[in-house]
């Protein structure tokens, strides 16, 4: 006999519910899957495919159930049942694994989606012939095809929703759309189902009986267990990655708002830098340009009044003087003064400072230096410290009114990698520190915090610029060192300096200069400066110390002139020059005349002759502003080495 069969209209509703739910249930997983990398992306791939092969599975078989033949009772193969629930999980995973890439094409779509889609039409066709009722099936080519192509194109569709940023309106209208295209292709295989049934019924050849409503309802309840508990771990695993994605949100907010503030805090430092230097400039070419003004004033008059005029000029210089002055400071605050770093005893530049600072503290403040039995050599500019060992007694003289105690020593230290941990650019190892204490009124933390700040100063207006800590704090860094100060309010205050420890024996102090101004005696030298006054100044020096001069205002005409006259003896250049700077006009001449003397000029150096703060070995630097006897000095120094 031929039959259709029937179906159990509620298990069909309840067969779609199970379809729209794994449905969903794979599309949601599939989000994670798209935020998630290495093995925990691999591990919500398998959940995905879980959620939809075995929902697909669980669909399929309530769908068995619902169906039932007249006076027939039907048994299912264990081992065929079980072939079609693990086929559907495995080519689903596949499926997914073929189209988990960075960059999703539709050649690999439609492949993926071609296997998924014959594996579940594999699935189908497995668990009927799994079905045990005495008879045989046929299936009508028509409704295969039909069958199969509703899967492909289900699964081609279901891959490609899987790796769409979806939101949840679009995963519920997407699952209730692919739970009846995946239910109606197993009902469309069914309608062109068969069956022939020997006279007087079937009899059920396989173990399991099933067609009851209670089996039915067991394999949805599971199923929906199942894909509920997945849905909560994805559920749970959006929150804590949307609570990491707020967390890194006000992270990255408190980085911009620390950012602006730290911008904020850079503007308000540049403003008082600024405004600081506008201050004391001002005063200073005051009294520059007033005394100038003066001197002029009595010369245009006629009247030839030679001590008021040597008053003015006088007072114009000592202006001058603390304009270079606030200059050196501010270039050793940004750590751009050119160092000359050499291997000296720290006791020995004590005893040479030593009545300089008790000039300083003058009569009412005592001054005691503790010098350190087997201390170690110190690397260091030793100008630049004994003018730090100034600026920090001067400190010290005006925190104690009263009078006081100041107290000048020297240890051997070993930095370890916890305190170097602490303190930005400072490395581990050995220095020498020198401390300086005294007892004076001290400083509260918020002053020590601010204590090295440009032009942060506690003393009343007119007594000081706020530039001598810095000063102190931009050479010891540029020094390789480290600068700490600790104070307490009506206890006194401490500054401790760490110098670098040098392991070679102290230089030798050079010989002091003679006293008088040395001339020359018709030596040829070629000014290369692109200031014009700059230029005339050195000029019309040199000339009046007897030397020949010739005036170029940029590298490339130098050499010109260079190349066009003989007997050169001195190069005297500007380091930052227009075009080629005066360290490369300065290997060009040496190249052509390696006899000839080198002097740079600068009052920013930048990197042409000083790297990480200290001069290039050989270099002779004069720095600018430069008084006419220092040039002098300079130009004879450098000739007297080439006859030596």
């Amino acid at each position: 006999m031929h039959h259709a069969g029937s179906h159990d209209p509620a298990l069909v509703a309840l067969s779609v519910l199970i379809a729209i739910l794994a449905s969903y249930t794979a599309l949601d997983l599939a989000t994670r899957l798209r935020a998630a990398q290495g093995k925990v992306r691999l591990a919500w791939l398998g959940g995905a495919a879980v959620a939809m092969g075995g929902g697909i599975w669980s669909m399929h078989f309530v769908a068995i159930l619902a169906f039932s033949l007249p006076g027939v009772a039907i048994g299912l193969d264990p081992t065929q049942t079980f072939l079609s629930f693990v086929l559907p999980i495995g080519i689903t995973a596949l499926g997914f694994l073929i189209v988990d890439t960075e960059k999703l094409t539709l050649p690999r779509l439609l492949f993926s989606g071609l296997i998924m889609g014959l594996g579940i039409v594999g699935m189908h066709y497995t668990g009927m012939g799994a079905m045990r009722f005495g008879g045989s099936q046929h299936h009508d080519p028509l409704w295969v095809g039909i069958a199969t192509f509703i899967a492909i194109t289900a699964s081609i569709v279901a891959l490609w929703l899987a790796f769409q940023p979806t939101s949840n309106v679009q995963r519920i209208s997407a699952a209730v759309v692919m739970g009846f295209a995946v239910s109606g292709m197993h009902y469309s295989a069914m309608v062109g189902a068969s069956f022939n049934l020997p006279s007087g019924g079937g009899v059920a050849t396989g173990p399991t009986q099933v067609g009851q409503t209670p089996l039915a309802v067991w394999i949805a309840v599971t199923t929906v267990l199942i894909l509920s508990l997945a849905l909560v771990a994805a559920l749970n695993d959006r929150r804590l990655a949307e609570k990491a994605e707020r967390e890194v949100a006000t992270l990255q907010l408190l980085e911009k708002t620390r950012e602006a503030l730290s911008q904020s805090q850079k503007m308000e430092a540049v403003g008082q830098l600024t405004g600081g230097i506008a201050h004391d400039f001002n005063n200073l070419l005051t009294i520059i340009l007033g005394n100038l003004s003066i001197a002029k004033s009595t010369v245009a008059r006629g009247e030839f009044d030679a001590e008021r005029v040597r008053r003015a000029i006088d007072s114009a210089d000592q202006g001058a003087q603390r304009a270079a002055l606030l200059t050196q400071r501010l270039l050793a605050f940004s750590r751009q003064q050119p160092l000359n770093p050499q291997i000296i005893d720290v006791n020995a530049v004590f005893k040479e400072a030593a009545p300089l600072l008790e000039r300083a503290l003058g009569e009412t403040c005592r001054l005691e230096i503790v010098m350190a039995a087997g201390s170690w050599n110190a690397r260091v500019d030793p100008v630049q410290l004994e003018v730090a060992l100034l600026n920090l007694t001067l400190n010290s003289r005006d925190a104690m009114p009263d009078g006081g105690k100041v107290t000048l020593e020297c240890a051997n230290a070993y930095v370890d990698e916890a305190y170097a941990a602490r303190h930005t650019d400072l490395k581990a190892g050995q220095y020498v520190v020198v401390s300086l204490s005294d007892s004076g009124i001290g400083m509260s933390p918020d002053t020590v915090s601010r204590a090295v700040d440009p032009f942060f100063t506690t003393k009343p207006p007119g007594q000081g610029t706020g530039l001598g800590l810095s000063q102190v704090f931009g050479f010891i860094k540029q020094s390789g060192g480290h600068l700490n100060i600790y104070s307490e309010l009506k206890q006194g205050t401490t500054v401790k300096l760490y110098l670098p420890r040098a392991y070679q024996d102290a230089d030798q102090v050079a010989e002091s200069p003679p006293v008088a101004t040395p001339v020359g005696h018709g030596e040829k030298i070629l000014v290369v400066e692109d200031d014009v006054e700059v230029s005339k100044f050195v000029a019309e020096t040199l000339k009046d110390l007897h030397y020949q001069v010739v005036r170029a205002n940029s590298a490339e005409k130098a050499l010109v002139q260079f190349d066009a006259e003989k007997d050169w003896k001195v190069l005297i250049t500007d380091v930052m020059l227009p075009g080629m700077n005066g360290r490369q006009l300065a290997t060009k001449i040496f190249e052509r005349a390696p006899q000839v003397k080198i002097i740079f000029m600068t009052g920013y150096s930048r990197n042409a002759i000083v790297h990480q703060g200290r001069l290039d070995p050989g270099v002779v630097l004069l720095q600018k502003p430069f008084t006419r006897e220092a040039l002098a000095l300079r130009v004879h120094l450098s000739l007297a080495s080439s006859n030596s």
